[in-house]
C-alpha cells in the first residue's frame, strides 16, 4: 500500500492506474478511497490559495486538474459516484459558502450564455442540481415580471403570453438540463398562482373596464380552475368592493352599474355563479340603505335594456308571483353549470340550484325579495316620464316593458302596458282633434299611479280651450267623459317681452297658470295668485319663485311684474345647460364641450362634496379625489382641463370658490 500513497497524494493518475492494474488487494481498497478524497481536498484547497476566491476560476481549474483522478476513482468504485459528487460539493461550499452567488444576479438569458467550460466545471463540482433550481427560479421570476407588466393592461391575456414565454425558456435550457422538462407543470402552477394574486388585486379596475377586460377575466378563470383559489378570489373581491365602492362618496347609480358589471365579470370567472353569490351579500345589504335604489334600477332598465340580456329569470324556484315560462326553464337547464367542488365557496344553500345566480337583474331585485315593489316603482317612473316629457315618443320604455314581459310574464305589467297604450291613444286623439293649444294626455285612471300636486282653478283662457276640447272629444269617444287633473303634466309656454324677444319654457301647469295672470294685469301679488287659482300660499310662493329665479319676473316689495327685456341668464325649462350650450355653440365649440363635460361629472362632484361636509378641499385635492372616485366613469381629464370646469359649476350655483377652497352651494 505504501507504493501507492505518494502517487495518489500527488494525483499522478498514470502511476496510480498502473498500480491498480497490478492490484492492491481487497483489504486496501477502503484505505485507497479515503486517501483519494484527502488528495482531492488538498488539491482543491491549493488551487483556491493560488487563484483567489473566484468560484468560476477555482472550479474550472479543479475540473482540469482532478477530472482524470475522479474518473479513475469512480471506475474503481462505481457505487461511490454520488458520494464523490457530494464530497466535492462540500469542499467547495466550505471554500465558497455561496458558490452560485454570481449567478443569482444574472438575468435568465445571461444564464443561457454560461460558457461550456464553466458549465462543465459547475456540474463536475456537484452543483448541477442547485444551478438547475436557480434557473427554474429565474424562469419563474421572468414569468412573474411578464404578469406584472400587464398590471394596467386588461385587454390582453397575460396568461397566454406568460405560458408561451415559459415554454420557450424551458426549451432553451433543455439541452444542458434534460430533466428540466419535469418542472414544467410545477412552474405552470406557480404562474397560475401569480396570475391569481395579480388579477385578483386588480378586480375593481378589471370590472370597471368590462367588457374590454374579458381576456383578464378569462385568465383569472383558468388560473382559479388550476389552483383551486376561488375562495381566495372571493374574499379579495369582497374586500376590494367594500372598500372602493360601498361608501357615501359613491352614488347609487355608480354602485348599481359597477355591481352589474361585477356580476357579468364574475360569471366569466365562475360560470356556476358561486363567486357572484359569495360576493353579493355585502353589496346587496349596503344597497338596501339607499332609498333611491329602485328608481335607479328602473332608470337603468329604461335607458339601457342590455341589463335584461344576462340571465333568464329574476325569480327563485319558490317565487309564487308568476310561473316561469317552460321554454325559459328549459334554457336554464341547458345552460346551467355546476359549481366547482374545489371552489371552497359552496355552502348548504348553494347545493340548491337557483336560476338567478348569475342574473344581474335578479340579484338586484332579490335585495327586496320580490318583484312586486319593482313593478310598482316601474309604473311610477314610466308615468312620471310620460307626465313630464312633451310629445309622445317613448320607444325605449315600450321596448323595456316588452323585454320584462318575456322574462316575468305579461300580467304583472298590465298597468305599464295601459300607461304606454294611453300615450299612443292620446297621440292618435291629438291628430284627430288637431288642437294647437291643447294636447292633453288622456289616461285610464284605474291603471295609473296617483298624481301628486295641488289642484287649482285654471285661468279663463285655458278653461275656454278645455271646454272646446271636451266638445270635440265627445264626438269621438261618445261613451267616455273627461275629468281634468290640473296639477299633472307639463306645459310648453312662450313668453314675449317688451323688447320684442321671446323665450319658451316647459313648466308645471300651476307655474304656467301663474304667469298667465299677467296677461290681464301689469302686477300681481301672492294674494292675487292664491285668490285667482285657489291654491295655498306655499304653492303661490313656489310658482312665483321659479319665475323670479329665471329673471322673468321682477319683484318690487310684494308685487311681481314682467321683465321688460328677455333675461340674459335663466333657469332653463328642461335642461339647466341648454341656453348656455346654445350660446356657447355660437361662440366656440370648445366651450360647449366643456359645459357637457361639467354636466357629466357634476353628480359625482356634488356627491363627493356632500358626503364630506367637514373636509376642506382645494381645487387640487378635489381633483385628486374625483380621479379616484370616478375611475369607472372615464374621468380621464387633466388637472388643467378640470380647472376649466369649475367656472361652469360656479355659474350654475353648484359650487363656490374662496381662494383655493371649493365648497358645495346647491344641495343634492
Amino acid at each position: 500500500m505504501d507504493r501507492i500513497v505518494k502517487p495518489l497524494l500527488e494525483l499522478d493518475v498514470s502511476s496510480v492506474a498502473q498500480i491498480l492494474d497490478k492490484g492492491i488487494g481487497e483489504e486496501n481498497l477502503n484505505l485507497f478511497y479515503k486517501l483519494s478524497l484527502v488528495a482531492l481536498r488538498k488539491k482543491i484547497v491549493r488551487i483556491f490559495i493560488e487563484n483567489g476566491p473566484d468560484f468560476d476560476t477555482v472550479s474550472s481549474n479543479s475540473y482540469k486538474s482532478i477530472k482524470e483522478i475522479v474518473n479513475l476513482i469512480i471506475k474503481v468504485f462505481p457505487e461511490k459516484n454520488d458520494d464523490v459528487s457530494r464530497f466535492l460539493r462540500s469542499v467547495f461550499i466550505y471554500l465558497f459558502p455561496n458558490p452560485l452567488e454570481k449567478y443569482t444576479k444574472k438575468a435568465i438569458d445571461d444564464m443561457y450564455l454560461i460558457e461550456d467550460v464553466f458549465f462543465r466545471s459547475i456540474v463536475f463540482c456537484g452543483f448541477e442540481e442547485p444551478l438547475k433550481n436557480l434557473i427554474i427560479d429565474k424562469i419563474y421570476d421572468y414569468c412573474s415580471e411578464i404578469v406584472e407588466s400587464f398590471s394596467e393592461n386588461f385587454e390582453e391575456s397575460a396568461l397566454e403570453k406568460t405560458t408561451d414565454e415559459l415554454d420557450k425558456k424551458l426549451l432553451m435550457f433543455k439541452g444542458r438540463f434534460p430533466s428540466i422538462s419535469i418542472e414544467k407543470e410545477n412552474l405552470r402552477f406557480r404562474v397560475y398562482n401569480r396570475i391569481v394574486q395579480c388579477r385578483a388585486g386588480q378586480l375593481f379596475e378589471i370590472v370597471t373596464s368590462y367588457p374590454d377586460s374579458k381576456p383578464s377575466l378569462e385568465d383569472l378563470r383558468d388560473a382559479c380552475n388550476r389552483t383551486n383559489t376561488h375562495k381566495d378570489v372571493a374574499e379579495r373581491a369582497k374586500e376590494i368592493f367594500s372598500g372602493r365602492l360601498l361608501h357615501l362618496g359613491a352614488g347609487t347609480y355608480d354602485i348599481v352599474t359597477q355591481y352589474i358589471n361585477a356580476i357579468q365579470a364574475f360569471n366569466i370567472i365562475d360560470p356556476s355563479g358561486g363567486l357572484t353569490r359569495s360576493v353579493s351579500p355585502p353589496i346587496q345589504q349596503y344597497l338596501t340603505t339607499r332609498s333611491d335604489l329602485l328608481s335607479t334600477i328602473v332608470n337603468l332598465i329604461l335607458e339601457d335594456s342590455s341589463l335584461m340580456d344576462s340571465g333568464f329569470s329574476a325569480h327563485k324556484p319558490n317565487d309564487d308571483d308568476i310561473l316561469r315560462d317552460p321554454s325559459v326553464q328549459a334554457e336554464i337547464d341547458d345552460n346551467w353549470k355546476p359549481e366547482p367542488l374545489h371552489s371552497h365557496i359552496r355552502d348548504l344553500n348553494s347545493l340548491v340550484r337557483e336560476g338567478s345566480d348569475s342574473d344581474a337583474l335578479a340579484l338586484l331585485l332579490n335585495v327586496y325579495g320580490s318583484i312586486s315593489s319593482f313593478v310598482s316603482q316601474l309604473e311610477k317612473e314610466i308615468s312620471r316620464r310620460v307626465e313630464l316629457t312633451p310629445g309622445y315618443l317613448f320607444d325605449a320604455e315600450v321596448k323595456a316593458v316588452e323585454l320584462l314581459k318575456k322574462r316575468f310574464g305579461n300580467q304583472i305589467f298590465l298597468n305599464c302596458e295601459v300607461i304606454l297604450q294611453d300615450v299612443s291613444d292620446s297621440k292618435r286623439l291629438a291628430n284627430r282633434i288637431d288642437d294647437s293649444f291643447l294636447q292633453p294626455l288622456v289616461v285610464s285612471h284605474m291603471y295609473w299611479p296617483e298624481f301628486a300636486g295641488e289642484q287649482f282653478k285654471l285661468p279663463a283662457i285655458v278653461q275656454e280651450q278645455i271646454i272646446e276640447f271636451e266638445e270635440n272629444f265627445k264626438t269621438i269617444k261618445t261613451q267616455r267623459r273627461l275629468e281634468w287633473i290640473n296639477s299633472a303634466g307639463i306645459v310648453e309656454i312662450e313668453l314675449s317681452f317688451e323688447d320684442g324677444e321671446s323665450m319658451i319654457f316647459c313648466v308645471p301647469p300651476i307655474t304656467a297658470s301663474t304667469i298667465l295672470l299677467l296677461n290681464n294685469q301689469n302686477e300681481i301679488s301672492i294674494e292675487d295668485v292664491v285668490e285667482s287659482l285657489g291654491i295655498s300660499n306655499q304653492g303661490a310662493e313656489s310658482a312665483l319663485s321659479y319665475w323670479t329665479k329665471s329673471n322673468v319676473l321682477i319683484k318690487n316689495n310684494d308685487l311681481f311684474k314682467m321683465s321688460p327685456t328677455k333675461p340674459v341668464t335663466s333657469e332653463v325649462y328642461n335642461d339647466e345647460t341648454k341656453n348656455a350650450e346654445e350660446e356657447c355653440e355660437e361662440e366656440d365649440d370648445e366651450c360647449s364641450k366643456r359645459i357637457k363635460m361639467a354636466d357629466k361629472f357634476a353628480p359625482f362632484a356634488k356627491t363627493v362634496l356632500a358626503s364630506r361636509p367637514k373636509e376642506v378641499f382645494t381645487i387640487q385635492s378635489f381633483y385628486s379625489l374625483l380621479v379616484r372616485f370616478v375611475r369607472g366613469n372615464d374621468f380621464k381629464i387633466t388637472e388643467e382641463e378640470f380647472i376649466k370646469l369649475i367656472p361652469v359649476w360656479i355659474d350654475k350655483g353648484m359650487v363656490s370658490v374662496d381662494g383655493e377652497t371649493v365648497t358645495l352651494v346647491k344641495p343634492i
